[in-house]
């Protein structure tokens, strides 16, 4: 008997949570609206918590909407910390958590931008890991048993386009988007874009962008969001079927350590009451089944990461690994030192590919500390592997400081010169 991954039943309308999310710049009014929208969903008894990586600056607002609860989150803003963080409001039974802001899981200090910038690498050896993190931090969002309210930043859209009466290219806005993972949108239920205008009196007047039909009526044109407007929405979410919160997050719960693969499945079960196992039954094999796919797809990551690096090394050509010992060119019978480097060189590096890029960083670091023992790694990179133009042009660049970097990396040991 194949096992029962899906439940299937007559389709009635829960009482579910919600996921919204306000996009907006700087001072537009998304903290203030966000907590409005809370304490409307939540009731006037309802536990709101705020995640805030905004330096504390929801406090300003600590009047507002109260009584709720903050909590800041400091850098770095690895999606693992995300997800402890949601881990951590499921755990303090709030019903709504606001998140201020999303946009620092993406684009902020330790975010998925950084994480995958960090790896050094290339194509798919630089996304695989940051998105396998990712992909975590947005299973941890769906299957959140509470409501959960984004706050994220937005940055305008810029596109080079011809103009058509005079034919020369022009730099064109297409709007505002948000500062997060392009797909983050298909997970809400409601995105609003809250514009700065000018004028003050009109901060707080969403622009909504996903929004389902019965809820229009709650956001009349050229209105504030206020806590009606929370209250709106959970009066609509009210018409389905009431459910179970203590089994919603039993199964949230089930369902986020099924997803880490099957030790963290097995571990999470054997933790477990004997009534939590006998409520969890009718999901256990949906879980299993859950579990057997991250095993796989965390293998498969694997294998192909250990791939791409395999033949990376046994590429010749390749020049991804900046210390890799690169093949000795047939126009040059010894390595070229790397010799002073200025604001000319930052242009010629760049032109050839990230191993002369990532060599050229580690320049300026090492210069810029004055630490030799860097530079001299730099020297036995072996820039023989660099088109001889470069070399030239690196070597006409040479200058008095980098003479003497050069003179303490040949009095240096062998062995230290390739450390």
């Amino acid at each position: 008997m194949a096992p029962a991954i899906i439940d299937w039943s007559p389709a009635v309308r829960e009482d579910s949570r919600i996921i919204i999310t306000l996009v907006g710049k700087s001072s537009s009014g998304k903290t203030l609206s966000a907590l409005y929208l809370a304490r409307g969903l939540v009731g006037p008894a309802g536990k709101i918590g705020l995640l805030d990586t905004e330096h504390k600056r929801a406090l300003v607002y600590a009047n507002d909407a109260a009584p709720w609860i903050h909590g800041p989150l400091s850098p770095p803003f690895t999606p693992e910390r995300y997800v402890a963080s949601i881990e951590s409001a499921i755990a303090a039974a709030f019903d709504c958590l606001i998140i201020d802001s999303g946009s620092h899981e993406w684009e902020g200090l330790g975010g998925v931008l950084d994480l995958a910038d960090a790896t050094g690498q290339e194509g798919l050896l630089k996304w695989a890991g940051p998105k396998a993190k990712h992909k975590r931090f947005m299973q941890a969002v769906i299957n959140c048993p509470i409501h959960l309210i984004f706050c994220l930043r937005a940055k305008e859209k810029l596109v080079q386009t011809k103009d058509p009466q005079t034919g020369k290219k022009v730099i064109v806005s297409k709007g505002f988007v948000s500062i997060q993972d392009k797909d983050f949108i298909y997970e809400t239920t409601i995105e609003l874009f809250m514009p700065s205008p000018e004028d003050r009196n009109l901060i707080g007047i969403p622009v909504p962008k996903k929004l389902p039909k019965d809820l229009e009526p709650a956001f009349p044109a050229n209105a504030r969001i206020s806590i009606k407007t929370g209250e709106a929405i959970r009066e609509w979410l009210g018409r389905g079927k009431a459910v179970d919160p203590a089994q919603t997050q039993r199964i949230s719960a089930a369902r986020l350590e099924a997803d880490k693969g099957s030790a963290a499945l097995k571990s999470h079960w054997e933790a477990l009451s004997r009534d939590e196992r006998k409520a969890l039954a009718i999901e256990l094999d949906n879980l299993k089944s859950i579990a057997t796919e991250a095993d796989r797809a965390e293998a498969e990551r694997i294998a192909t990461a250990a791939a791409l690096a395999a033949e990376a090394k046994a590429d010749p050509a390749n020049m991804d690994d900046p210390f890799a010992v690169p093949p000795k060119r047939a126009d040059d019978a010894e390595p070229m030192e790397l010799y002073a480097a200025d604001g000319e060189l930052v242009a010629a590096f760049g032109q050839h590919g990230p191993y002369a890029q990532r060599a050229f960083k580690l320049f300026l670091a090492a210069q810029s500390l004055a630490d030799v023992e860097a530079l001299m790694r730099v020297n036995a990179i072996g820039f023989e592997a660099l088109p001889k133009d470069l070399r030239e042009l690196i070597a006409s660049a040479e200058s008095d400081a980098t003479a003497r970097i050069k003179r303490a990396s040949r009095s240096a040991k062998p062995a230290d010169r390739l450390v």
